[in-house]
């Protein structure tokens, strides 16, 4: 006996099967706090006669998987000014107990949070100059023939409905979630 799966059901195993892969890419090349791995998680819903998939993740995973163009020092990344990029690397520093080479000036030796702060600022200005070049931790998921390739998924729900179907796949900052 064969039972066919509702579009609820044939929604949350994708979800189940995106959520896992970018978890895999991600804790394969970033592993830092694990904030970001752990804010991954998808939601599917039913209003009427429209049924949503929504995948939710910190907005930041756009600089790792986009990577960053450079910039001037002080300046935004596609709307992005808080915190600033020195903050973040010396909270990257910081937790995962980097510090610097222990150094002496006329002043003497420098504290851990001197050194990390030092690095910070030298680590964000090459940032600055040079940027970075992105992993696709996130994008690649959802490439022709991977997991979450929207066409795959399209036939599958075609499949169940017996009607053409087409899945659109739009990118809603928290910023515009805010005004829905």
């Amino acid at each position: 006996m064969t039972t066919t799966a509702t579009i609820e059901q044939i929604l949350e195993d994708y979800g189940r099967k995106v959520e896992t892969e970018i978890q895999k890419n991600l804790d394969a090349t970033h592993r830092a706090s694990g904030a970001l791995s752990k804010s991954i998680r998808f939601k599917v819903f039913t209003f009427g006669t429209v049924t949503t998939f929504e995948l939710y993740l910190d907005d930041y995973y756009k600089f790792i998987d986009e990577g960053r163009k450079p910039t001037r020092s002080g300046g935004t990344w596609k709307g992005w000014s808080q915190p600033s990029l020195r903050r973040s690397i010396l909270f990257w520093l910081q937790y995962k107990g980097i510090q610097g080479k222990v150094r002496t000036s006329k002043k003497g030796k420098m504290s851990d949070l001197q050194m990390q702060r030092a690095s910070a600022f030298l680590i964000a200005r090459k940032i600055h100059q040079k940027g970075f070049k992105g992993d696709r931790f996130f994008s690649k998921v959802f490439d022709e023939g991977a997991v979450g390739d929207p066409k795959l998924l399209e036939a599958q729900i075609a499949e169940l409905l017996g009607i053409s179907v087409k899945v659109e796949i739009e990118n809603v900052s928290n910023e515009n979630q805010a005004e829905l």
